[in-house]
C-alpha cells in the first residue's frame, strides 16, 4: 500500500509555489546587482530629463487644483493654464538643472583637484 498524504488543515492557506526569482542568481551565489555606477563618490549628476519632466508634472498637477479651488478658475480655464505652467516649467528646469550641475561640477573638480 501506499503511503497516505497529511490532511491539510482548511485554513492552511494557498498552496506553496515555487519562486523563480530564487533560481535566477548570478553565478557568484549572491544575490542580483543593479546596474554599477560609474561616478566616483560625491561627484554630480548630469541633468535628467526623465526626472525633470516628473517634476514639472507633479508641480502642474498641484496647481490645478489649486487654480479650480482657491483661484476659482474653471475646469477648462485651469487645465489650459497647466498645460501653459507645464510648458514653461520644462525649458526653464532644464536652464536651472543645467546652471546647478555646472556650479557643482566646478565645485567638485576644485576639490578633486586640490586633494592631489
Amino acid at each position: 500500500m501506499g503511503k497516505r498524504r497529511k490532511r491539510r488543515r482548511p485554513n492552511a492557506g494557498p498552496q506553496p509555489i515555487k519562486n523563480t526569482r530564487r533560481e535566477v542568481q548570478p553565478a557568484s551565489g549572491g544575490t542580483p546587482k543593479a546596474k554599477p555606477d560609474r561616478r566616483d563618490a560625491g561627484e554630480p549628476r548630469p541633468v535628467s530629463y526623465k526626472g525633470l519632466a516628473i517634476r514639472a508634472g507633479v508641480v502642474s498637477a498641484l496647481f490645478y487644483p489649486y487654480l479650480i479651488y482657491i483661484g476659482g478658475e474653471s475646469a477648462n480655464v485651469a487645465i489650459v493654464w497647466t498645460v501653459i505652467a507645464f510648458a514653461i516649467m520644462m525649458p526653464v528646469g532644464i536652464g536651472i538643472d543645467h546652471m546647478r550641475y555646472r556650479f557643482q561640477r566646478k565645485r567638485y573638480d576644485q576639490r578633486v583637484a586640490g586633494a592631489e
